[in-house]
């Protein structure tokens, strides 16, 4: 059953031929204001992952290793990440619900790592609860190129290939939150990341 409901969920996401969409989002100095506020107003946390698709029991400590923040209100210079999101939503003809962004600050030191993942199952699983389906993810560089080394973001995609988000400070990327993606381990340095997923009724 999961397997057949898998099968109709990848025919249906791929007939959207939704695109990988990048941008340069904020400047050098607004990246290091976000970091600053996310340090003054939130706190850290160990980044988890989960053995079950439901994000519930046992811990899955092969696939994430990492620090995490989280926010209850959109951080400082996002609202150019929060145009794009709407405006491939709207593009796309994708149904969200605006406001229902979930923000989440990352912190990748050296032997960190985030394992090939996807950010949803939009079916009926337990980790797209009554608030909805993330529908749209969103990362954001917030590190200087030259402060760290590894930390790759690779996004695969049935139907383009895999694509790597340029390391550059600022630069963002918006894509469907089933595609899958990882976070290669870091060698060297720290690396910070604006994550964001954008939610919306589950997929007809």
């Amino acid at each position: 059953m999961l397997t057949k409901s898998l099968a109709l969920l990848r025919k249906s996401l791929v007939d959207y031929n939704i695109p990988i969409h990048f941008s340069q989002l904020v400047t050098k100095a607004q990246a290091k204001d976000i970091i600053k506020w996310f340090h003054d107003n939130c706190k850290w946390h160990s980044a988890k992952t989960y053995k079950t698709v439901a994000g519930t029991g046992e811990e899955d400590l092969d696939t994430r290793k990492g620090q995490v923040m989280f926010a209850r209100t959109n951080p400082p210079h996002t609202k150019l990440m929060v145009d794009l999101i709407q405006h491939v939503a709207v593009k796309y003809n994708i149904a969200i619900k605006e406001g229902e962004i979930d923000w989440q600050f990352v912190k990748y030191d050296v032997g960190d790592f985030f394992g090939n993942h996807r950010d949803s199952y939009p079916t009926v699983f337990g980790m797209n609860d009554e608030l909805g389906v993330r529908k749209l993810s969103l990362t954001v560089q917030l590190s200087e190129e030259s402060d760290y080394e590894g930390g790759e973001l690779r996004l695969e995609n049935d139907t383009s290939g895999a694509y790597h988000l340029n390391k550059e400070i600022g630069k963002g990327v918006v894509f469907p939150s089933w595609i899958r993606h990882e976070i290669k381990p870091i060698t060297k340095g720290i690396r910070y990341a604006l994550v964001a997923w954008q939610r919306g009724p589950f997929w007809s």
